[in-house]
């Protein structure tokens, strides 16, 4: 296995904690400007460049803190995950979720057979209002969703937050925590239970099946694959 990363456990929350910070002061200025409109002014009349800043914004709540960090520390890739990997390693991982995720939609569909699944809260589809604009949207939007975000996601949550976690508590305690974490900080919270049983199955792929024999450090790239795969077919689906 390899060596500790640079960074401090603790450092963690301090990221974790930033992001917050951010977020709220974003939704704070979001709604600000919703009701008393304070910033037209850096409103574009098309809406591709809208949505190409908002989520510049949300990227930049995710990894300044994490840059305030890590600045002038000795890092390497391994020290999140990235290190050489087969194509044999990156197809399995994507079977291997994908069977995850299809045994958790066939035991939803059975709790779906005497609770409606819309009724339980936190189950509802992911919000995708970039569906209904226009195709430049689309298209800018769908490769940001598919390409953009599962790198991003995965290198922080499964590459920093996991990846630090299981060195100072049970794999199964960091695996919940980052979980929660992931679903959280998406800020979906109408579709919060489906994102935490998401992040499960990707923190299992992370540290179960992109490792083995305890002598494999896990590899972030096969998890970033899947995350990429399972988006494209969910904007497949919901298209």
């Amino acid at each position: 296995m390899k060596s500790n990363p640079p960074w401090k456990p603790g450092d963690v929350y301090i990221a974790v904690g930033g992001t917050l910070l951010l977020q709220l002061i974003a939704l704070f200025l979001a709604t600000a400007h919703e009701k008393w409109g304070t910033f037209s002014f850096l409103i574009s009349p098309y809406p591709v460049i809208n949505f190409t800043g908002a989520y510049l914004l949300t990227a930049f709540t995710f990894l300044f803190p994490l840059y305030i960090i890590l600045r002038g520390k000795e890092i390497s890739y391994s020290d999140f995950g990235i290190r050489k990997t087969t194509l044999w390693e990156i197809i399995r991982t994507i079977l291997y979720g994908y069977g995850l995720l299809l045994l958790t939609a066939l035991i939803l569909a059975a709790v779906n057979y005497f609770i409606p699944i819309e009724d339980i809260p936190g189950l509802q589809p992911q919000s995708l209002s970039f569906l209904k604009e226009d195709q430049a949207t689309y298209i800018v939007a769908s490769f940001i969703a598919i390409v953009i975000a599962p790198v991003i996601e995965e290198f922080v949550f499964r590459g920093f937050i996991l990846n630090t976690l299981i060195r100072t508590m049970p794999p199964y305690l960091a695996s919940l925590i980052t979980a929660l974490l992931f679903a959280l900080l998406h800020l979906e919270f109408k579709s919060i239970l489906g994102v935490f049983i998401l992040g499960l199955i990707i923190n299992h792929l992370f540290l179960n099946v992109t490792s083995h024999r305890k002598t494999v450090s896990p590899s972030l790239l096969p998890v970033i694959a899947f995350h990429m795969v399972n988006n494209t077919i969910a904007l497949m689906i919901l298209s």
